[in-house]
C-alpha cells in the first residue's frame, strides 16, 4: 500500500478537482483515497495514489502546488470502537494524529507526527492479536 499523501492546493472554483484528477489520469495514476476541503475561495485535496512517482511527476507538470507527507496505513475489523481503540493507542504512545480518513474497508490512513513509531507499535498490536 502507498504510504505517501499529497495535498494539492487549489482555487475553488469549477473545474479544480477535474485538472488534478486529469493530469493524474494522464500519467496512469489511480486514486485510492480523496479527502477535500474548501473554503470560499481555496481548496484542498489530500490523495493518496497507486503511484506516488508518476503522481508526482503529473502534479508537476501541471503546475499545480502541493506538498508529500508520509502516511501509516492502519488496517482495523470493520466494527464499533476500532477507531477508538487505534487513536488512543497512538495517543498514549504520544504520538499525535494530525490527519485521518478512511482508504478502503477497514483501512485508515493516519498521517502522524512519528510515523516510525506508530508502524512498529502497530506491527506489535497485530502480532500481539494473532
Amino acid at each position: 500500500m502507498p504510504t505517501q499523501e499529497f495535498t494539492v492546493h487549489v482555487k475553488n472554483q469549477p473545474g479544480s478537482l477535474g485538472r488534478v484528477a486529469q493530469a493524474l489520469h494522464s500519467y496512469g495514476v489511480n486514486i485510492i483515497s480523496l479527502a477535500t476541503e474548501g473554503t470560499r475561495d481555496d481548496g484542498t485535496l489530500k490523495i493518496v495514489t497507486s503511484d506516488p512517482s508518476s503522481a508526482r511527476k503529473a502534479l508537476e507538470k501541471e503546475g499545480l502546488e502541493f506538498t508529500v507527507d508520509e502516511i501509516v496505513v492502519a488496517s482495523v475489523m470493520n466494527r464499533p470502537g476500532e477507531l477508538a481503540k487505534l487513536a488512543t493507542k497512538l495517543g498514549h504512545a504520544g504520538i499525535n494524529i494530525i490527519s485521518v480518513y478512511l482508504l478502503t474497508d477497514g483501512k485508515f490512513a493516519l498521517r502522524v507526527d512519528k510515523p516510525d513509531q506508530a508502524r512498529n507499535l502497530l506491527k506489535e498490536t497485530i502480532a500481539a492479536t494473532i
